[in-house]
């Protein structure tokens, strides 16, 4: 099956009709309110993939719903037996947040873009984003200034992956100008995710292309892997172990996926100048709590965490963020030094305690960033 190209091959400039100096006098401007009317952005629209909290999206494939709630199920990875249910809010705006944000967005502005993590499976008040934005508006270490109306603006989305955060990101910068821009990226599926035909991904020469149609159903063969690794929390493998038996099984793969991170990372580049951009890796769970998810996969799994793919994975990315002067933070050692039992949930995701780890370590990095607007 032959991929469709996507307009310009998902350059980012081609994305919105925004050059690198009008990028850069957006990012500047950051400090005053903006005007976004939220009732003239895209209308809640067709549901994605059987979904109910996600719409198609002509640039990006799909996108959150607006004024939406859903609730999951799932357990701290620390005590899986503690089952629980948490609801996440989308704002007006389709962003991750509790109420209504509104016509007028008071700076400094913050935009964060991320996938599962970012999104989350905890209350939007619980979430890093919301926790940055709290500690933006009180004083700072050392008697940092407070930003009292800075606005940290989640547009996480399920199922993202790094090819689409540089299609969605011009058109998020151009409507809300912010002084910062964050990006989250899952290392235990976000560049792995940039094979998976049945999504916007990039091919092997990195060019930005739709998917393929008819999509596939599952390229990676996510499911199966996923069923064998972890049968009783396949959600928990499939934002990490089944990736990892995909890399393992397909060693071939590695220099393609090197090769189109990289081209990714450089997406980024255009979204936001280095000045601007933060990089936030954050690792699967089970490369950050390995002795926990260890009790809930099968031997083929327990032999996929002990294999090292996951860390090797995670370094790659560091050491591409090193070489083209990216300003970064790795989250791995902080969560794996957490000693909260809900760091992660059973599903994979960040739990309350994970939250609050990345909001620690990032809200000084962030406060800087927008001291520099």
């Amino acid at each position: 099956m032959k991929p469709v190209r996507i307009a310009l091959v998902g350059l980012v400039v081609g994305v919105v009709a925004l050059t690198s100096l009008q990028v850069v006098r957006a990012l500047a401007d950051g400090a005053d309110a903006r005007r976004v009317d939220p009732s003239a952005l895209p209308t809640g629209g067709e549901a994605w993939n059987r979904t109910t909290h996600l719409v198609v999206d002509p640039r990006s494939g799909h996108r959150p719903r607006r004024s939406h709630a859903e609730s999951f199920d799932a357990a701290p990875l620390g005590a899986p037996a503690e089952d629980q249910r948490t609801t996440r809010s989308t704002d007006d705006h389709g962003l991750v947040r509790d109420g209504t944000l509104g016509v007028d967005v008071p700076g400094p502005r913050v935009l964060v873009l991320g996938d599962d993590l970012t999104m989350g499976r905890v209350p939007a008040a619980a979430n890093w984003t919301t926790l940055v934005e709290s500690g933006l508006r009180a004083r700072g270490a050392r008697g940092a200034p407070a930003f009292p109306t800075a606005t940290v603006l989640n547009a996480g989305c399920d199922e993202y992956s790094l090819v689409h955060y540089a299609l969605r990101g011009p058109e998020l910068v151009a409507r809300y100008e912010p002084s910062v821009v964050v990006v989250a990226i899952s290392t235990g599926d976000d560049v792995t995710g940039l094979d998976d035909r049945s999504l916007p991904h990039s091919d092997d020469a990195g060019m930005a292309i739709g998917p393929d149609f008819p999509p596939a159903a599952d390229p990676l063969a996510l499911g199966p892997r996923s069923a064998r690794v972890s049968p009783d929390h396949p959600g928990l493998a499939r934002l990490g172990l089944a990736h990892a038996a995909y890399r393992q099984a397909l060693p071939e793969r590695a220099s393609f996926l090197e090769r189109k991170a990289r081209q990714a990372l450089l997406w980024l580049l255009e979204i936001a100048p280095r000045g601007r951009l933060l990089v936030v890796l954050v690792p699967p769970a089970d490369l950050a709590r390995p002795d926990e998810v260890a009790p809930l996969c099968s031997d083929e799994g327990r032999a996929l965490i002990a294999s090292g793919v996951q860390e090797e994975a995670h370094a790659e990315l560091r050491t591409l963020c090193e070489i083209l002067g990216m300003a970064y933070v790795d989250a791995l050692p902080a969560l794996r030094a957490s000693a909260a039992t809900d760091t992660y949930r059973t599903d994979g995701h960040l739990g309350a305690a994970g939250h609050r780890v990345l909001a620690d370590l990032l809200t000084e990095r962030v406060r800087g960033l927008a001291r520099l607007r």
